[in-house]
């Protein structure tokens, strides 16, 4: 389980035009904010 204020682990994911994005790659660059949308793309 992630707390606030924890690191997120890292990770990769697709960006919208399918290139790699690495979290770690940002770590200590900028700031980041992950958002999760517990619903999207559900029915209901």
């Amino acid at each position: 389980m992630v707390n606030i204020g924890d690191l997120a682990p890292t990770f990769n994911l697709k960006s919208h035009d399918n290139q790699d994005i690495y979290l770690n790659k940002y770590l200590g660059q900028k700031k980041i904010l992950l958002f999760f949308y517990i619903y999207s793309f559900t029915e209901g």
